[in-house]
């Protein structure tokens, strides 16, 4: 990792773990002195033997679907206590980036930002936000349970600060599946509808349709 710009990646997981099993191991060669941290909402009964260094990957089990929103708030939170940038994906996409071209997008492309939240043409599907922006803007709003909208909020909270997230091409997963979860599993969208309606009375507006439904 570059010396004085580091990241770790934050993964939340809850019922892909043969994928994301896949990916991680891409992942062990692609980028191998970058620290992992993998959330497991669903109880997967995941093991991380075999991957990676001793040490890369660390696995956190939830007695319950935290949802998108907490799990991003839980993952950036802890990253942030030793790192500045947290560097959040899902577990149906593959980034495909090597380590020195993350170490060079952050010291070329966002270092020279005091406040950041970059993501490339998939939307919330793999972004970075460092320290000082998720301090400002706060974390995401976990009642847009268990998913959808918590993205187009939170890019509305940053608008009220003059802030607005940079769309960068080398953040766009190399392979994108789109909303496997929900595929494997239609009760997590169950509330896709009410999520909607609740961000058009909180903002009197429609939803950015490009990152509409791109968050899973």
């Amino acid at each position: 990792m570059a010396e004085n710009y580091q990241y770790a990646v934050g993964i939340p997981t809850i019922n892909q773990w043969p994928l994301l099993r896949k990916h991680l191991e891409l992942y062990a060669e692609d980028m191998p002195n970058t620290p992992f941290i993998i959330l497991d909402n669903g109880r997967q009964g995941i093991a991380l033997d075999g991957i990676g260094k001793p040490g890369q990957f660390t696995l956190l089990d939830s007695p319950v679907n935290l949802g998108v929103a907490a799990s991003w708030n839980f993952l950036i939170r802890m990253i942030h206590i030793d790192v500045e940038y947290a560097f959040i994906v899902n577990d149906d996409v593959y980034l495909g980036l090597q380590e020195r071209e993350v170490d060079t997008l952050i010291y070329r492309e966002l270092s020279t930002k005091h406040v950041i939240l970059a993501h490339g043409d998939k939307g919330f599907s793999s972004f970075i936000i460092n320290r000082e922006m998720f301090e400002m803007v706060g974390p995401f709003d976990i009642d847009y349970y268990p998913a959808y909208y918590e993205d187009n909020d939170y890019v509305m909270r940053m608008s009220q600060l003059g802030l607005e997230p940079v769309n960068i091409k080398a953040l766009t997963p190399r392979v994108f599946y789109g909303s496997q979860s929900i595929q494997k599993d239609p009760s997590l969208n169950e509330n896709f509808a009410k999520n909607r309606q609740r961000f058009m009375d909180k903002w009197q507006s429609e939803p950015s349709k490009k990152l509409q439904g791109e968050n899973n």
